[in-house]
């Protein structure tokens, strides 16, 4: 167990690393527009990456707040 400290550090890190991700992706992505011939395979990229999005902020989220539930005060 830890602190709200710890846990609040641990979510922000964990964003950070994802818009690092997205940041390095989101050059990958332009690519796929000139392979698809009717932007299926782009938009599949985007829809997908979008999902992911999704998921982790708010399975994140949920994650922090059980973990705020279960911090320690520090005397």
């Amino acid at each position: 167990m830890g602190t709200s400290v710890i846990y609040a550090t641990e979510y922000i890190i964990g964003l950070v690393v994802f818009g690092l991700i997205f940041w390095l992706l989101d050059g990958i992505l332009i690519d796929f527009v000139g392979v698809s011939t009717r932007d299926t395979v782009y938009y599949f990229a985007w829809y997908t990456w979008d999902a992911a999005v999704i998921i982790y902020l708010i399975f994140g989220m949920y994650y922090f707040y059980r973990s705020i539930k279960r911090w320690q005060i520090l005397k």
